[in-house]
């Protein structure tokens, strides 16, 4: 029982030192078969010392095996019935533009269809996050998608769309274009995805920095994405 908390410090003093978080830790044991780190889900694979306080000796030597810390998070198919709408945007600072990203799939995790926008204008992050949403329900009417679950990694943008409480803001005024295209729907839900979860919708969006306004992929994505598009795939088997 007492090794439970030797361990913890160990990792908390591990990480003091090297200025890795715990989630960071690097795996340092040269016979594992990880040759890298895995941020986020690997702690300490290496000898941990205690040593005494009196002689300076070591106390107690421990094999620290590997500790998973949490599964690394994928994009989570919608329920049969829906499709799930993935939005994200991004700023262009360098050329004072921003981009959309918008990728749908059904229950089976295929490709409805998906998009990248260029925005001529550098908005904020959670202004384009916001218009992203707007513009990704229109996207989906105009595909023909009514029942769905509209999931983006903005936790501001997401609360909004949910809440009645009005934002006047420039934010605000795109979250209330967005609701009102929501009227549009027979079924609507919000979900809110870490980065990891909306890695597809995110590429997308970075595309559009090196296009002229609107490009629209029927039944796929990008080929230079098609790996992001598998390793989602390959995380609804496992």
């Amino acid at each position: 029982m007492l090794l439970l908390p030797l361990f913890l410090e160990s990792i908390r003093g591990f990480s003091c030192i090297t200025g890795l978080s715990s989630v960071e830790v690097i795996c340092r044991n040269k016979e594992s078969k990880h040759s890298s780190a895995v941020k986020g889900s690997l702690a300490i694979v290496d000898l941990v010392y205690w040593r005494s306080e009196a002689s300076g000796e070591p106390a107690a030597i421990v094999l620290v095996a590997i500790m998973i810390l949490g599964e690394r998070l994928r994009w989570r198919p919608p329920p049969s019935e829906l499709f799930k709408i993935n939005f994200d945007g991004a700023v262009f600072p360098h050329v004072k533009k921003s981009g959309i990203g918008v990728v749908i799939r059904n229950h089976q995790g295929l490709v409805i269809a998906s998009c990248s926008k260029l925005v001529n204008q550098e908005l904020c992050s959670e202004d384009i996050e916001a218009k992203a949403a707007c513009w990704a329900l229109s996207f989906a009417l105009d595909v023909g998608v009514k029942r769905a679950v509209l999931e983006g990694d903005s936790l501001v943008v997401i609360k909004g769309l949910r809440e009645e409480e009005r934002m006047l803001t420039p934010m605000g005024l795109l979250i209330e274009e967005a609701k009102q295209l929501s009227l549009h729907f027979e079924k609507l839900l919000y979900s809110h995805a870490k980065r990891d979860c909306n890695v597809l919708a995110h590429s997308l969006a970075k595309y559009a920095a090196g296009i002229p306004d609107l490009l629209v992929w029927m039944e796929d994505v990008p080929s230079q994405f098609h790996d992001v598009f598998q390793a989602d795939l390959q995380g609804l088997y496992e």
